[in-house]
């Protein structure tokens, strides 16, 4: 407040992640943005002061994922390409959003996740659009992907097959899920192959016919043939 420096909770926590810690290279770069921002500080220019990856852009893929929007992986390449980020921060960034939609979707809380305030209520949004599944599904590959991009030789093209892929990523069905659709199943075809009762119901004079005993029949006593010669004699 003595110097009248201005800066916001989001800010600071950019500058805090970019330090991983170091309290001596937070400082540094805390000093860095105040001498060239004269005074007022905020996350876009921190941002561009230390070239770091704007976090929306992860948020943006999450959304892509759901939505199955893949013009966001050429738009996300062509953005990482002119900022100058590299390509395998994005994807360990990706991890580490991906990890934070499990945390929250898992403990439906955000005490675990080192992000500021503003990002901390988005991710609690996610919860009902992932499962856990899913979501474990989503980092082992990009865990996998991680490892295949450093020995890339073209990491733009890589970079965006990988985001196809994953927007391409169906959602998987928990074991329950299959197990009621199952029960469900079985359920409508024991209806259909119940006898149908009163369906067909006989006609009085059919069940007379049926009912009444067979009629007798007369055996006739075979008569004498008399030639032709006996009868003119």
């Amino acid at each position: 407040d003595e110097e009248k420096i201005s800066i916001d909770d989001k800010t600071l926590t950019i500058i805090a992640k970019k330090a991983d810690g170091a309290l001596r290279d937070a400082e540094s770069y805390f000093d860095q943005v105040v001498a060239f921002s004269k005074g007022k500080i905020d996350a876009e220019l921190v941002t561009q002061m230390l070239n770091l990856i704007d976090e929306e852009i992860f948020f943006k893929i999450s959304d892509a994922v759901i939505e199955k929007d893949f013009k966001v992986v050429f738009q996300t390449s062509e953005k990482i390409y002119e900022n100058g980020w590299d390509f395998a921060d994005i994807v360990e960034g990706l991890i580490e959003h991906f990890r934070n939609i499990l945390s929250a979707t898992v403990t439906n809380s955000t005490s675990t996740i080192e992000t500021a305030d503003i990002y901390k209520t988005r991710f609690l949004e996610y919860k009902e659009k992932f499962s856990e599944s899913d979501l474990l599904r989503l980092l082992n590959f990009l865990n996998k992907s991680q490892q295949e991009l450093r020995f890339s030789q073209n990491q733009k093209l890589k970079i965006e097959i990988i985001l196809s892929h994953l927007i391409a990523l169906e959602s998987s069905k928990s074991i329950s899920e299959l197990i009621s659709e199952v029960n469900l199943d079985n359920s409508s075809s024991d209806k259909i192959t119940e006898p149908a009762t009163g369906f067909y119901k006989p006609s009085e004079s059919i069940k007379k016919k049926v009912n009444s005993p067979a009629t007798t029949v007369k055996k006739t006593e075979p008569q004498e043939v008399k030639s032709s010669a006996t009868i003119i004699n």
